[in-house]
């Protein structure tokens, strides 16, 4: 069984050379037929779904590009026909979406899954689905968008910069941590030594969450 899927981007990979290229996948064939949209349709098109269907569909939004109002925008107007579901796959506080859209999903929707994607040392995505009403089905410490790597119970206030899925609470947990923060570099091909010689409040190996880098 599968589920269906409308999947379009503003500019879709293409290896025609007389289209605008993608900012992102440059002319990148997709794996399936992406078709050419824009949020300002987004309202249009959850309607004609629901003429059809008789349900809004959930919203997948995928790698939503960082420091954009891109997924605020679809997110608001998705909440205006009274979607309900929405599927997130990309980074918190990083390296895709904006805090203003971060701050909009966790106020009007509850996450009910999380899962880490496949990623290099580079990025921390990770697939979540998120529902508009009822209890939030992930225990407290699993609500938080990114917990302790170590812990696992408070919200990391830094992040590995050679690892990022990696973040910390405190200095405590990021010494705690050291030996498995070894193997992962061990396994990005970053020299493990590293991580014995680096510390918490140290910009070199760390950055700030609120940072976003």
């Amino acid at each position: 069984a599968g589920i269906d899927v409308d999947p379009c981007d503003i500019a879709p990979p293409t290896t025609k050379l007389g289209d605008a290229m993608n900012e992102y996948h440059g002319r990148t064939p997709s794996f399936t037929c992406v078709g050419t949209g824009e949020v300002a349709k987004l309202k249009g098109k959850l309607r004609a779904s629901f003429t059809k269907i008789g349900s809004i569909p959930a919203l997948l939004l995928c790698y939503p590009p960082p420091q954009s109002s891109m997924a605020y925008d679809a997110l608001a107007n998705y909440i205006t026909v009274g979607g309900e579901t929405v599927v997130h796959i990309g980074e918190w506080q990083g390296l895709t979406g904006s805090s203003n859209f971060e701050k909009l999903l966790v106020s009007r929707f509850h996450c009910g899954y999380r899962q880490r994607c496949l990623t290099w040392g580079t990025d921390a995505s990770e697939v979540t689905i998120w529902q508009a009403s009822g209890a939030n089905s992930l225990p407290d410490a699993e609500r938080i968008l990114i917990p302790c790597s170590n812990c696992k119970k408070r919200p990391a206030a830094r992040r590995c910069r050679y690892v990022r899925l990696l973040g910390y609470c405190s200095g405590q947990c990021y010494d705690e941590h050291a030996d498995v923060r070894a193997t992962h570099y061990s396994c990005n091909m970053v020299p493990h030594v590293l991580s014995q010689m680096s510390s918490f409040e140290d910009e070199v190996y760390t950055s700030s969450v609120l940072d976003g880098t």
